[in-house]
């Protein structure tokens, strides 16, 4: 099957020249496409809880200014463990280096544990991945 998707690759690249090659959805950007990700998080779904966690995704875009945000991470649970649902997805991002910084407006939307902060920090830092606390929050 590897065999068919290269021969058509070739094919649609002498027919059309000029064409960039596909990417698959597990491979890694180029470098200058990395993007920008902010994470969120409140304990749960309440409008107060909503508003709050609008409030830090717009603290976060106006610290970004105009670079571009390429994904929003927003999680609505009352974990303070790693095991949340959008953060794992935002930790899959990083593992398969779409991402080149992280905007959060205090470390405890990432963990409140020091030692899970560290966790984090260190998987992130061996990815190149930035973590920055823009505050406000």
């Amino acid at each position: 099957m590897e065999d068919l998707h290269a021969a058509i690759a070739a094919f649609l690249r002498v027919r059309h020249p000029g064409t960039p090659p596909r990417r698959r959805r597990t491979d890694a950007p180029p470098a200058e496409t990395r993007e920008l990700a902010i994470y969120a998080r409140v304990a749960g779904t309440t409008p107060a809880e909503r508003v709050a966690l609008s409030a830090q995704i717009v603290a976060c875009r106006d610290a970004a200014g105009d670079t571009r945000i390429g994904l929003v991470f927003a999680d609505t649970v009352d974990e303070t463990g790693l095991e949340r649902p959008k953060l794992t997805e935002l930790r899959t991002a990083i593992r398969r280096g779409w991402i080149t910084t992280v905007l959060v407006t205090s470390t405890a939307r990432l963990t409140p544990d020091p030692r899970l902060l560290r966790v984090l920090a260190d998987e992130w830092e061996a990815a190149g991945v930035a973590i920055v606390v823009v505050g406000g929050m």
